[in-house]
């Protein structure tokens, strides 16, 4: 747990104090589709092949190894995500780009390949099965562990059956906001319900779409960090597509703490090589007692600011400067001069962990298992809503646990089932079920067994249940149980007396209970290809429970026929049948 500790605090240092690049492999993934050989001519694209292919040159010269394709079918765009795959590893940056159609369908957004078949309004499924997943991408990439993950995605994010020159097909609405996974930075090239304009008009003579013409020269500017990049692409594509009278306002996601570029300002040795780009103000060395705070310039129009936008740019630089000199008194000059701008929190946020910094240290890099009891325990009272409380209680358990041993109990002659009570405790144990909610713990207790997770809740007067993860060794002490509901890989326990909202006792312990819908059929996404003949409709409920990929199922009464589902499908009313779904 120490060594993890400070792997994980290094990180931290890392992506929040520093905007020095480091010597890890950048790897890119680059796709334009313009010719979509199913769809009509209306709904053709122009520039998303020259786009990608000069947003290929950009990563080139920005030190990305660039797996490229233009007009890919789905297999070939699989493939090409699976050579992404094998070439990044933990730590790495990765960087994805994606010029063509795009869709949200159910909250989902997929990205649509050069053989997508025509669909009509209530073929949803079909888009589905034939697109690439962007969620999909986004686990791909926080399963392998990537430090940094910077994705532009020039597609449409407006209704699908509206083309023109716009980049438009798929679900009723455009794409949707995802939540990415930390350290991910996502940059669309539109807003809610805007379309992505491929061209400013049929005779625009340029190659590029209106965001990547923008984009292309800003991204190897040195010295601008990413957040910055997105905001001057912001400002610049807007006054473009008002310039025909269009509005495109493009929005960015940010998941990165932090000051990141990628572009640092010591990578400029050969500025001869570097693409043009706007002049900016030149940012002279300051003082801690003083924030720098330059002149307002707007390369993007020559609208007067206000003095309420001219102050929010004034803090947005100096902001920066802050960040590049990493001081302490920076930030609180900050504080003091721009409480109310929108960087405060985050500047706020930083500040702290910089105070809270040196005393989680001291717990992290104790040696003995009492320094890391007392340091630890220091920390946590000091700072009860710290950056790294959940480290920090994750740390001094780790450490108790070294030095309180599990009651002794004789073993079974055979290990009990999971869904059996605890032979230690008495707790009653519940596989593939999790509890949700009332953590106790910001990060709960990493590293440790499903006995040590039921050992640390019996310890804790506070604790009433757990959940235990056991591809990752995670337990997750609670004060109590907010529901429940069926995961794979999964260990849950409760003391007796605890309330489980939706669950209900059997012989064999706790179950979590299936919502049960008459007269419905869930079409499609079946587990089965051809379902299963089991002779009643609680043999297909069981089928389904004890399936940890089943997400739910129907069963045709007046044929025995039950067909358990690995999504849950689109509701349809149907007398015969019967339905059922996982909470």
């Amino acid at each position: 747990m120490r060594s993890l500790s400070i792997l994980i605090i290094g990180a931290l240092l890392a992506s929040v104090f520093s905007t020095i690049a480091r010597a890890e492999d950048r790897i890119a993934l680059v796709v334009g589709i313009d010719k979509y050989s199913n769809l009509p001519a209306s709904q053709q694209l122009r520039n998303a092949a020259n786009d990608a292919a000069a947003m290929t040159k950009a990563f080139t010269s920005l030190g990305f190894d660039v797996v490229s394709g233009i007009n890919l079918t789905r297999r070939e765009f699989n493939r090409k995500l699976v050579e992404f795959d094998q070439k990044l590893k933990p730590g790495d940056t990765a960087a994805v780009y994606f010029a063509g159609h795009g869709v949200q369908i159910l909250q989902n957004n997929y990205l649509l390949p050069g053989d997508i078949p025509q669909a009509n309004s209530n073929e949803e499924e079909l888009l589905i099965r034939e697109a690439i997943s962007l969620h999909s991408l986004l686990d791909m990439l926080e399963k392998k562990g990537t430090r940094i993950n910077f994705i532009v995605l020039d597609a449409c994010r407006d209704n699908p059956f509206e083309g023109g020159g716009s980049r438009a097909v798929g679900g009723a609405r455009g794409l949707s906001r995802v939540t990415p996974p930390s350290g991910t930075f996502i940059m669309y090239s539109a807003g809610a319900n805007q379309t992505a304009l491929d061209r400013l008009s049929d005779d625009d003579p340029n190659p590029n779409s209106v965001y990547t013409r923008t984009l292309l020269p800003l991204l190897v500017r040195p010295g601008q960090n990413i957040v910055s990049l997105a905001k001057d692409v912001q400002v610049q594509v807007t006054n473009l597509a008002r310039s025909v009278k269009h509005t495109q306002v493009p929005a960015y996601y940010d998941q990165i703490t932090g000051n990141y570029s990628l572009r640092p300002s010591a990578d400029a040795a050969e500025p001869e090589k570097a693409a043009p780009v706007l002049k900016q103000p030149e940012r002279q060395p300051a003082s801690d007692n003083a924030l720098q705070l330059p002149p307002v310039q707007n390369s993007a129009t020559t609208t007067k600011l206000s003095a309420a936008e001219r102050r929010q740019q004034v803090g947005e630089e100096a902001y920066l400067d802050c960040v590049q000199r990493n001081s302490l008194r920076c930030y609180n000059k900050f504080l003091e001069k721009f409480s109310k701008h929108p960087r405060a929190p985050q500047v706020e946020k930083i500040r702290r962990a910089q105070i809270e910094l040196p005393k989680y240290r001291e717990c992290a890099e104790a040696g003995s298992v009492h320094e890391v009891i007392r340091t630890c325990q220091f920390y946590i009272d000091a700072f009860p809503t710290g950056e790294f409380h959940g480290l920090a209680r994750s740390a001094l358990y780790d450490a108790k646990l070294k030095l309180v041993p599990p009651p002794k109990t004789t073993a079974p002659a055979t290990p009990p089932a999971p869904a059996a009570p605890s032979p230690v405790s008495g707790m009653q144990r519940m596989a593939n079920v999790d509890f949700n909610g009332m953590d106790l713990f910001g990060s709960g207790v990493r590293n440790v067994s499903v006995g040590q997770c039921e050992n640390i809740c019996l310890r804790d007067s506070r604790c009433r249940a757990y959940t235990w993860v056991a591809a990752k060794s995670w337990c997750w002490p609670k004060s109590g149980v907010g529901g429940a509901s069926y995961s794979s890989g999964m260990v849950s326990g409760v003391k007796p007396g605890t309330v489980v909202p939706g669950a209900q006792a059997t012989p064999s312990g706790p179950q979590v209970q299936m919502i049960r819908m008459d007269g419905i059929d869930l079409s499609g996404r079946d587990l089965l290809p051809n379902g299963s003949r089991p002779t009643s409709l609680s043999q297909c409920v069981s089928l389904c429970v004890n399936d940890y990929r089943c997400k739910a199922f129907t069963w045709i009464a007046d044929k025995n026929w039950c067909w358990p589902k690995y999504e849950i499908g689109r509701p349809r009313r149907n007398s015969r049948m019967v339905s059922g779904r996982k909470p």
